[in-house]
Parts: C-alpha cells; structure tokens; sequence
C-alpha cells in the first residue's frame, strides 16, 4: 500500500462553523503535513444525511498527492480533523470537519481501520459530484468505470433503483416492502433488472451485525447492504439513502 508518490482523494464536509475560510485553512494544514494539495472542486451547500447530522452540510473534494501509505494518510486526515475540533459523541452526529479518503490510486482495502474505496462514494451525490468535477476520467477500483460516467448514471431521473428483499421474511418483509419511499424522484425496479443504479439489500442486524446506515464492503456489484432491527427502521435508512443519492 506504500509508493514514492500517489495520487489521492480527499472529501471534505463540515456542518459547525463550516465556510469557504474554513476550507482553505483545511487545506493549508493538509499541506503542513505533506499532503500536497493540487486540485479542489467548487463547494457545495447540501442536505444533511443521517436523523442525528444536524443542519445542512458544506463539502467539496481535494486531489492530493502523498507519498506515505493509506494508513498513514488515514492517521494524518484524523489529526486534523482533532486540530479542527471534531468531536466524535455521535456516531454521523453533526461536525466541524469530517475528512475521508476517498481514493489511493487504484488501492483496494479492507481492515477494521480502514476500507478502499470509501464504499459509499460511488451513490453519495454530495461525494461522487465534486469527486467527477475534478477528475471525471478517474476509474473506481471496483466498479471498473469512471466517476464521470458514475456521476451521469447518478442524475438520471428518475433514478431506477431496486430492493433485493431476499434476507427478510414474514412480517417484517411485507410491513417493509409496503412502507418504501415513493417519490419523483426515483423509480423502483426488479433487483434483476441491469438497467438499476443501484440495488439495496436490506438484512436483519444480529450482535455480530449491528444495524448501521452504510455499508461495511466495498461493494463490487452495485448493492448497498443495510442493517436493521425493525422494517421501520430500515425504511428510515432507505429514507436517508435517498437523500444521499437525490438530495
């Protein structure tokens, strides 16, 4: 995971205290820490994603180049984001800063620390936009096209998406397929159908797997794997992953 010099991107969020000043104080600290900062996208005001985020969020994508390993730039990007003042009370609460990295070259990892690509960068709009603004020909190491055409794929509306409700049964598949967000902005399709974005896959969460918003893997097929205790909870993530992806 080490080279003389890679290519990189880095996400940038922040909902506390979040301003074009604060951007490019970021990006001078990055570059303090030998995070050589050599493109920038236009920032974006977007809708928070998430019941505990808060108000609306400002975010925007650097390219850097590094020559350290990804777990290095892991540790650098969470050092600043303490120099900024995150504080991390509530899972996906509200922040000053939130820094991700996005991608490492073509750099594929899965560890409890760290997972590359960032699995969710590919459906998030507020990511994958600012990401194919400055580098519209980058590859997704997985996925095997370009953020440019993810980007396209992205804005179609409607936007045709489907649920693989394979892993629930009884009562909480029928209370979920029942509940699911119908909005303009989306039209839900069969989880077969080649022609879907993106296909969310909801399962019940056990003790090994806590119900959670994102995903844990990379995906390598477009599926989205949710968590959840209750078809009211997941139909409260499906809500989320929408804005997400509309928003």
């Amino acid at each position: 995971m080490t080279c003389s010099e890679s290519s990189c991107l880095i996400s940038f969020g922040s909902n506390l205290g979040a301003s074009p000043r604060l951007f490019a104080e970021v990006m001078n600290a990055l570059q303090t820490r030998q995070v050589e900062v050599i493109q920038r996208s236009s920032l974006l005001q977007t809708q928070p994603v998430g019941i505990n985020a808060g108000g609306g969020f400002l975010n925007a994508v650097m390219a850097a180049r590094w020559s350290g390993s990804a777990l290095e730039l892991l540790a650098v990007l969470q050092a600043t984001e303490e120099e900024f003042g995150r504080q991390r009370t509530i899972r996906w609460g509200p922040r000053t800063l939130d820094l991700d990295l996005l991608l490492l070259e073509d750099t594929i990892c899965a560890t409890s620390q760290l997972l590359l690509p960032h699995p969710a960068m590919w459906y998030r709009g507020f990511v994958l936009g600012p990401a194919a603004e400055i580098a519209p020909d980058l590859q997704h190491p997985l996925l095997g096209v370009s953020l440019g055409e993810l980007w396209e794929q992205l804005r179609v509306r409607p936007l045709p998406l489907a649920i693989d409700d394979r892993y629930l049964t009884g009562s909480d598949r029928s209370e979920f397929l029942s509940a699911l967000p119908h909005v303009p902005e989306v039209e839900w399709t069969d989880a077969f159908n080649s022609a879907a974005f993106a296909v969310i896959s909801p399962g019940l969460a056990t003790d090994q797997q806590p119900a959670l918003s994102y995903p844990v893997h990379s995906p390598t097929d477009r599926r989205i794997p949710i968590f959840i205790s209750t078809a009211a909870e997941g139909i409260q993530q499906v809500q989320q992953l929408l804005i997400a992806m509309t928003g």
